[in-house]
């Protein structure tokens, strides 16, 4: 199981002083033909979640341009976790194409999930995207900063966002191009699923 230390920061804080984590795991062997480069990085002050999400060398291809639509086809990273101190199959999953369009679900498992409010979204999440401008024949870098508001944990949950440790998990995927599906922890699974949070690796939140 993978780690990864969630600083407090302060808000002077600069990303290339935080530790990345480099999304490289290729589960499935069927899916090792398309090899972008992902990483992310995250960290947190006493009102939000600062989350960094990259890829490079990939296709920048994006059909979804509304909240909650299937990003996860378009040029997509994601960040999936559950908080501290609440019970541990309870997840969120984040997931978000090149453009910063999000999809947003919280709940136990696959089927057992509810899709967020975008009005709720739109309240508590500030999304800025970059390099998202790469012609869909090329290949290309592109970013994304995302803004939490702690405030839209308990607006979902009814629990207060509290420091400490969690599980979570990041991925590269998308199927416009060239399918693949690639992991920061490794996935036990015969085929592609990226809801298994018994396969989350560490967040330990300062």
């Amino acid at each position: 199981m993978k780690s990864y230390i969630v600083k407090k920061v302060n808000h002077t804080f600069r990303w290339c002083d935080i530790e990345v984590g480099k999304v490289n795991v290729y589960n499935w062997k069927e899916f090792q033909g398309y090899d972008p480069e992902a990483e992310f990085q995250m960290v947190h002050d006493d009102n939000n979640v600062f989350l960094r999400l990259t890829a490079h060398n990939d296709y920048n291809i994006n059909q979804c341009t509304d909240v909650n639509q299937f990003v996860c086809n378009d040029s997509c990273m994601e960040a999936f976790f559950n908080l501290p101190g609440m019970v541990k199959s309870a997840y969120f999953n984040f997931e978000f194409n090149a453009n910063g369009v999000i999809f947003l679900g919280w709940g136990e498992s696959r089927e057992n999930r509810i899709t967020v409010d975008p009005a709720i979204i739109k309240k508590y999440i500030t999304i800025m995207a970059y390099g998202n401008d790469i012609p869909a024949t090329q290949r290309g870098e592109w970013s994304l900063t995302v803004i939490i508001n702690k405030e839209l944990f308990p607006a979902i949950t009814g629990h207060e966002f509290t420091s400490g440790e969690c599980g979570g998990n990041f991925y590269k995927c998308g199927e416009r191009a060239i399918s693949h599906f690639i992991s920061w922890d490794e996935i036990i699974m015969d085929h592609p699923d990226f809801h298994r949070p018994e396969c989350f690796g560490k967040l330990i939140f300062e």
